[in-house]
């Protein structure tokens, strides 16, 4: 993109200085200019001062155009005779963030907003867009028998930039792609599976435990029926889970007496869920606490 700066002119101007008038700026007062680390070449063609160590604003009112669609305007108190008073400029925006200072000196003002902001006027010429924007100052005027006077300096400043409508530039975009959105939560059925282990364990020294669900008792296997104190290996997931969030906890030091409250007796056979067949029932106190295991996920964890 193309980016074209100047200004139409100001009432009061200083007579036109030569480059060493321009640059005659004191330590103090000096502004930065440019990206740090700029040349000379590069300062001197945005009409900055270069002195061997920075690039620095001339005294003198600069107007620069950013690629970005910026303006940055800086106006020195020397711009007019008497020197102009920098608290008394405003855009046509008027003075409030962005059309404000964004810093200042006891020598220099400096302005920087986007050209679509602050009052700026927008016009087509030719092939390029045309930003344009005003710059004054506020004076005092006394009112006398005689007539009225002003001591202070009036300055305007009428500013543009230019940028071409027409410049192709290369834009490269990177898209990141987004995960999916996770279910809705809502209210609905949660089916879970309880399952009998009968894994054996036959080899000398095995651990009866370590084998227990490497098999399951089919459903013409039931009822089961097992003694008084001897282990009951069982599992439990959630069939058909969709949402990730759900999962089985161990919310109680013992879960057996937890789903055991439940009416669930995951411990043993109890009449009512046999049509009074009269199996007897096996209480949770009384089965080992590690014969259970809950299943969530595709992760199988032994308890």
């Amino acid at each position: 993109m193309t980016a074209l700066c100047g200004f139409l002119g100001f009432v009061d101007p200083l007579p036109q200085s030569d480059s060493l008038q321009k640059c005659s700026v004191e330590e103090q007062d000096k502004v930065h200019c440019g990206e740090p680390g700029i040349s000379l070449q590069n300062c001197e063609a945005i009409n900055c001062c270069f002195d061997g160590r920075q690039c620095y604003y001339g005294n003198a009112v600069t107007i620069q155009c950013t690629r970005d669609g910026q303006f940055v305007i800086v106006i020195t108190r020397n711009a007019t005779v008497p020197r102009v008073s920098l608290d008394s400029i405003s855009l046509l925006g008027g003075s409030d963030p962005p059309c404000g200072p964004v810093g200042s000196t006891a020598a220099f003002a400096i302005y920087q907003f986007p050209v679509i902001a602050c009052g700026t006027t927008v016009t087509m010429d030719g092939d390029y867009v045309v930003y344009e924007n005003r710059m004054i100052s506020a004076f005092e005027v006394n009112v006398g028998p005689q007539g009225s006077i002003t001591r202070d300096s009036h300055f305007e400043l009428v500013f543009q930039c230019r940028y071409s409508g027409t410049s192709v530039e290369a834009l490269v975009v990177e898209v990141d792609p987004v995960p999916a959105p996770l279910p809705v939560t809502g209210s609905g059925p949660l089916r879970v599976e309880l399952r009998l282990a009968n894994g054996q364990c036959f080899a000398k020294g095995c651990v009866e435990e370590d084998h227990a669900f490497n098999s399951y008792y089919s459903e013409t296997e039931y009822p089961v029926t097992k003694v008084l104190r001897e282990p009951v290996y069982v599992e439990v997931h959630i069939l058909d889970r969709t949402d990730p969030n759900i999962v089985l906890m161990n919310a109680v030091s013992d879960p057996l007496q937890a789903v055991h409250a439940e009416n669930v007796h995951i411990c043993g056979l109890n009449s009512d869920s046999h049509d009074g067949a009269g199996f007897p029932s096996l209480q949770c106190n009384g089965v080992h606490s590690n014969c259970y295991r809950l299943l969530h996920s595709e992760l199988q964890q032994d308890k």
